[in-house]
């Protein structure tokens, strides 16, 4: 009795307390939901008894290798990513592997993956709940209790607040430091002190050192003392600078000492690959979905709402905007930096849900106190704020639920070895949300659909070069299996700059390449009879944990379906292909000269294609024009320094030739690529892989009775690889 007592004795005297620990135990309960997943005993060879472990987070998994790979702060696995998450997870992997019957923490093993994968998660975990704490006792200060613990709501149900504290990524990381830096900020307004300054620039150094743009805290700190001691730039800030550069360096070194590797960009674990990326001057598969999205907007109307839901997503935009009414250092610090970020990621040609994880806590004080600004002015405005909490729980709730079941990938796998018998050939994929280990080698032939190498050959390849190229593996595959998230959605997104990609995605899924759609996998937000529909979103906000997975099976007379789907592609008018068709004629007739004319109308209408210099380039050598020649080829073999596995240029020039019924400059495309491949240095993995691609040619000639023209590709193919 006297403990009921005792709790509606601190209901009445302190209610926001009981509210925060509500918040608090809900926002651990749905970040605990299946904390274990991907660990199954579904093993795709069929047998039984056997335990797995599946990841499907490419982000998580970059992570987890690198700070495993850490030996030097001076020689960083990645600088894409600062070296803080890489210490927290070394640190606490080594105190794991202490624990008594501990297995030897290492990828090679299952036991090891699960070990390392779960600790990571838990990491991830604890800081996401302590965000929640930091988040209240800010808002307190800030704003008042309420709006501490209404702010704490929000992100413990935040669905991206959730997902991303089911994987060990920096972003977590970054928003719990962050908020650490603003608590910091927070007791400097009651203690004037040098220690709150050195706790803010170590906070700031830390936070730069998971992503460099933690930097501009500086920035924040300096404007906060100014509007703290009147525009009088104290010491404090002298000293917050300062220590936030010591803590950097300390953290990074390599930052002072091999500065350079900020510059390196050979692949996505490099800071200067990852911004091209992040920028659009370097288009890659998953960033294609981002094409034509509008800055800014884009992040309100269609991820914000993604996020944390419709109702939280309108309040904390309204929040946003009247949080500049206040005139106190710390909301204008908050409401600042909210700023910063969002014109830091708004700008960005890609665009990820989790990109908004580092401003929602700001948006959800800045929410929190607006809420209760209203409500002191408009007791009725109590019934719209209690309807828009109940929609954000409601859908985070929801949200959660996904973890309660298996991944749908490995949903996909089980049905697979159900039906389809051993030895079949499935159609697969590559990427980051691929269904990847899930089916066995061993038990079924693997048949790779190389998107990726037509992505990379988009200005050299005709239409009817990649839906022959495609036609020729889906000839030979019995099923196909993918993920809507890993390529299906980006390639339809983009139909004008992708044509052929973007039809085969839609021809595959409507049915018209004779494979039948004869299992769908996806798991709907879904609570209370109520589901949260999220087809068609952005990829990476379902490619994570909750992408639909699509079977097909082969039926029909598939040569027929591919003769229609080539035909409809040459006609279309986003293809070049009836042009150089055009092209061809006029070659044959031996009209030079209106060849050329085509050519460069061919030119400016598809200005990203390359193809139309060799054609020139071949004109004027008939002709004798060498200096025209020169120029022409010259503006050709450019492109191999500027394209992405430019190796198999010269294959997918040839291919397009073929198509095109121009054999000759088909065997120039070859020349061209062996020559460029005599002049640079060029591994041996990419020279078998080039000669490769030259035998496939090689075999295309023969089989459409270009003998002569074959022979010669053999010996190109040869000179490329010995």
């Amino acid at each position: 009795m006297s403990t009921a007592t005792n709790f509606l004795t601190l209901v009445k005297a302190k209610p926001h307390v009981v509210a925060l620990v509500a918040c608090l135990l809900l926002g651990g309960g749905l970040r605990l939901i299946g904390l274990t997943r991907g660990i199954s005993d579904f093993d795709p060879s069929g047998r039984s008894g056997q335990t797995h472990f599946y990841h499907f987070h490419p982000d998580e998994e970059t992570l987890i290798r690198a700070a495993l790979a850490l030996a030097s702060p001076l020689e960083p696995p990645l600088t894409a990513y600062g070296l803080v998450p890489l210490y927290a997870l070394r640190g606490t992997l080594a105190l794991v592997g202490l624990w008594p019957g501990a297995p030897v923490l290492d990828l090679a093993t299952t036991q090891g993956r699960i070990w390392i994968f779960l600790t990571a998660r838990v990491l991830a975990v604890a800081m996401s709940w302590a965000c929640l704490g930091l988040i209240y006792w800010l808002g307190r200060r800030c704003f008042g209790a309420w709006a501490g613990v209404l702010a704490a709501f929000w992100v413990a149900v935040a669905p991206v607040a959730v997902q991303q504290a089911h994987f060990y990524t920096v972003d977590g990381t970054f928003v719990f430091l962050s908020l650490a830096y603003f608590c910091a900020l927070a007791k400097m307004l009651e203690d004037e002190g040098w220690r709150w300054a050195v706790l803010a620039g170590v906070c700031i150094g830390a936070t730069a050192a998971v992503r460099l743009n933690g930097i501009l805290l500086g920035g924040v700190l300096v404007g906060f003392l100014l509007l703290r001691d009147r525009g009088k730039l104290s010491q404090n800030a002298w000293v917050g600078v300062v220590s936030a550069a010591l803590t950097l360096l300390l953290l990074q070194p390599y930052l002072l000492f091999q500065s350079a590797l900020l510059w390196k960009a050979e692949t996505s674990d490099d800071l200067a690959y990852s911004l091209a990326i992040a920028r659009g001057v370097l288009l890659k598969p998953w960033s294609l979905f981002d094409v034509g999205t509008p800055s800014y907007v884009h992040y309100w109307s269609a991820l914000m709402p993604l996020a944390v839901g419709w109702s939280a997503t309108v309040l904390m935009a309204a929040g946003f905007i009247a949080g500049w009414r206040h005139r106190q250092p710390l909301p204008l610090a908050i409401v600042g930096w909210t700023l910063i970020c969002f014109l830091l990621i708004g700008g960005l040609h890609t665009k990820h849900v989790r990109y908004l994880l580092p401003l929602l806590p700001f948006l959800a004080l800045l929410a929190a106190d607006l809420c209760l600004c209203v409500l002191g002015r408009q007791r009725i405005a109590g019934i719209a704020v209690v309807a828009a909490l109940l929609s954000a729980g409601w859908y985070g709730i929801a949200f959660a639920g996904i973890y309660a079941e298996e991944d749908s990938r490995i949903q996909a796998g089980r049905w697979i070895v159900r039906q389809v018998p051993a030895g079949q050939i499935i159609g697969v994929e590559r990427g980051g949300f691929a269904l990847g280990s899930i089916i066995a080698e061993k038990r079924y032939v693997e048949e790779p659909l190389h998107i990726a190498r037509l992505f990379n050959g988009r200005p050299y390849l005709s239409c009817g070069a990649a839906a022959y190229f495609l036609g020729q593996r889906l000839s030979r595959m019995d099923h196909i299996a993918l993920a809507d998230a890993n390529r299906l959605v980006h390639f339809t997104a983009v139909p004008r700059q992708y044509p052929a990609l973007a039809s085969f995605y839609a021809r595959l899924t409507a049915g018209q390449l004779d494979f039948a759609e004869v299992a769908r996998f996806k798991r709907y937000p879904t609570w209370g009879g109520f589901r949260f529909a999220d087809d068609g979103v952005e990829p990476s906000f379902i490619g994570y944990d909750h992408p639909a997975v699509l079977v097909f099976s082969r039926e029909g007379d598939i040569e027929t379906a591919l003769a229609r789907w080539e035909r409809a592609l040459i006609a279309d008018t986003r293809c070049p292909d009836a042009a150089l068709k055009e092209i061809a004629g006029l070659l044959a007739g031996g009209r030079d000269e209106a060849a050329l004319r085509a050519n460069e109308r061919l030119a400016e209408r598809y200005p990203y294609w390359y193809l139309p210099h060799l054609v020139a380039t071949w004109i004027h050598a008939r002709r004798g024009e060498e200096e025209a020649e020169l120029i022409a080829v010259g503006r050709y073999r450019a492109s191999f320094l500027a394209v992405e596995d430019a190796h198999y240029g010269p294959w997918a020039s040839a291919l397009s030739f073929i198509k095109a019924g121009l054999p000759d400059l088909a065997l120039t495309a070859l020349g061209e690529g062996a020559l460029q491949a005599g002049q640079y240095p060029t591994p041996p993995s990419i020279r078998r892989a080039m000669a490769d691609s030259y035998g496939e040619i090689a075999a295309l000639l023969d089989q459409g009775g270009r003998s002569e023209h074959a022979r010669a590709a053999w010996r190109l193919a040869v000179e490329v690889g010995p």
